[in-house]
């Protein structure tokens, strides 16, 4: 059986919530009030979501606080998981 590959957070973000709202790189580190390095670190996935991100995020998208930080910990059971 061929196994559904694990979602990335920088996918995710871009594909479901930057792209279809025509929000740009620049665009939501402004919105966030971080800068566009970091948003950039996240999008590739080189960032960790914290409490603090994931809470700004969700307002931003109209999601819980705790959305994009509870992706994250399924992310990373996942890839766990994958690797036993």
């Amino acid at each position: 059986m061929r196994k559904i590959p694990t979602t990335k957070i920088g996918e995710v973000l871009t594909d479901e919530f930057m792209k279809p709202l025509g929000i740009s790189e620049d665009s939501l580190a402004t919105k966030l009030n971080i800068p566009t390095d970091k948003v950039k670190s996240i999008l590739q996935d080189n960032l960790v979501i914290t409490p603090d991100l994931s809470a700004r995020l969700g307002r931003l998208f109209g999601v819980s606080r705790n959305y994009f930080l509870k992706l994250q910990e399924d992310i990373i059971r996942r890839k766990t998981t994958d690797q036993l």
